[in-house]
């Protein structure tokens, strides 16, 4: 048997809508008998990067995953507790920048934008997607450091390159 480990993990859809938690803790697989129905108190909650608490997803009533709604990208803190009774929680905190419209957007305008019917290279924002994609991986390391202040600047920054493609393009 192992030691008790609390572990989640975290998915975004295809359609960039929903966050989905899974519960990936050894429940009823360590030394100290926890499992899943051993804590009284289950949840998780979505902060944004001012720390306010936008999304609260309390008692869950076992390990299936959960879904949170989501309406635009963003960075998140999720914090995963699990607590049974009084005694001290178990808590997983995992820091995200959430760039699935982003992606979208920039992918669509590689396709449809950058290359002609030949492949070949005919426009001239390259440089302004080079900059989406370095905002974007920017905004995914302030997250990994949590910091989600200069995490959310980057995702904004991100999109506003995004509106200038897509203005040119008009």
């Amino acid at each position: 048997m192992a030691t008790f480990k609390q572990d989640f993990t975290i998915t975004q859809s295809g359609d960039c809508t929903t966050l989905t938690f899974a519960d990936n803790s050894n429940m009823g697989n360590n030394d100290e008998g926890y499992d899943f129905a051993y804590f009284t108190t289950k949840t998780i909650g979505v902060y944004d990067s001012n720390n306010t608490l936008i999304g609260d997803l309390v008692n869950i009533v076992d390990s299936t995953p959960v879904d949170y709604a989501i309406d635009k990208d963003r960075y998140v803190s999720c914090k995963y507790t699990l607590q049974h009774n009084s005694d001290d929680p178990f808590i997983k905190i995992y820091n995200l920048a959430l760039s699935c419209n982003i992606d979208l957007a920039l992918g669509e305008s590689i396709v449809t934008n950058i290359l002609d019917e030949n492949g070949v290279t005919q426009d001239s924002n390259d440089s302004t997607m080079f900059n989406i994609i370095k905002t974007t991986k920017a905004a995914k390391i302030f997250a990994s450091r949590d910091n989600g202040t200069l995490s959310q600047d980057m995702l904004d920054l991100a999109n506003s390159y995004i509106e200038t493609i897509n203005k040119s393009l008009n």
